[in-house]
């Protein structure tokens, strides 16, 4: 048996094709066999081919010239925590592990890691995978973090419940006025917007991370991004009128090339304005705009921290139930 692990060409559509079907294959197996199949161009848009600040690698193994797996390694610089490297996947097709294949895999990911001076590497696996498990001890890894994969039918979310919390809104939350844009951030909003996003520092993580940085430039860039790949970004915010600060935000993406599904991105709320009900609020009115706008879209995906029951409870309280709960992975690499 020849192995053979090599890097992935942006530019190369066979490869784009190959680990496409291979990330399609995961899913399958962790969430549902008829999950949609993953299209091409977001395997590419994941790779920030155009990004400085990032360096997005996916390798594919070969076995006697068959793909059978793959890794990606994130690696970002100018946003903090340089020294952390996070590998997303390290997947092999069920009819070829045991074989030496994630191992070969993580090895390319760890040189990678170390090259870049990067001394701790995070990962996950699903929780209740066997074989995931396994493996990340087996690779020297020790386990962290719970985070929840939630996702909510379009059919089962509450519209009635939804319009209650806008209008609960103007009684739980005097003094704050909806701000929205879609796709670019106005210049005169920007910099508020940059300091609200600095909230998600407080969402729960490994005590091995520093907060992350978030500056004008990110957000630029983030939205460049976008606009190449033709996705769709609405933001909801809810200024403080007095201050004129972004108490705090939601925000959706909408791919072209997946229009089954909406990905419901950050939620934060600065501390100074909790307690207000600006989760639920921010988060109803980007639900109620999905209902009127998108009726193809059939679920709504986020991400949380099984920690973070306020944001837990908003979701679960709009229809969001447990897709995966992934467990997260950490290996000290020596300085």
């Amino acid at each position: 048996m020849s192995i053979t692990v090599t890097a992935v060409d942006p530019d190369s559509e066979r490869d784009l094709r190959d680990v496409a079907r291979l990330w399609t294959a995961y899913w399958r197996e962790v969430l549902d066999p008829d999950e949609p199949e993953v299209p091409a161009a977001e395997v590419r848009d994941a790779m920030h081919a155009d990004r400085d600040d990032i360096d997005h690698r996916i390798f594919l193994a070969r076995v006697d010239g068959e793909v059978v797996g793959h890794a990606n390694i994130d690696i970002r610089t100018g946003a903090g925590n340089e020294h952390m490297a996070w590998v997303e996947d390290v997947f092999v097709l069920p009819s070829h592990r045991r074989r030496g294949i994630g191992r070969a895999l993580f090895g390319e990911i760890v040189g990678v890691a170390r090259a870049a001076g990067r001394t701790l590497v995070l990962s996950g696996y699903a929780e209740g995978h066997e074989g995931g498990a396994a493996f990340a001890a087996a690779m020297g890894c020790t386990t962290g973090q719970r985070e929840r994969q939630n996702r909510c039918k379009t059919a089962e979310l509450d519209r009635a419940m939804l319009e209650q919390w806008v209008a609960d809104a103007a009684a739980g939350a005097p003094g704050y006025s909806l701000v929205t844009y879609d796709d670019v951030c106005p210049d005169d909003l920007a910099d508020a917007v940059v300091a609200v996003k600095r909230a998600m520092n407080d969402a729960p993580r490994t005590e091995k991370l520093d907060d992350f940085l978030f500056t004008a430039g990110h957000l630029r860039a983030n939205e460049a991004e976008r606009t190449a790949s033709k996705i769709t970004y609405w933001f909801v915010g809810a200024r403080h009128d007095a201050t004129g600060e972004i108490a705090g935000y939601t925000q959706m993406f909408l791919r072209p090339d997946k229009p089954w599904m909406v990905e419901q991105g950050d939620t934060a709320v600065a501390p100074a304005h909790r307690g207000h009900g600006i989760g639920r609020w921010v988060k109803a009115v980007n639900a109620l705009r999905v209902l009127d706008e998108r009726p193809e879209a059939r679920v709504i995906e986020t991400w949380n921290d099984g920690a973070n029951k306020w944001m837990l409870a908003i979701n679960e309280a709009m229809g969001f139930r447990v897709a995966a709960t992934w467990v997260e992975t950490e290996l000290e690499l020596p300085s």
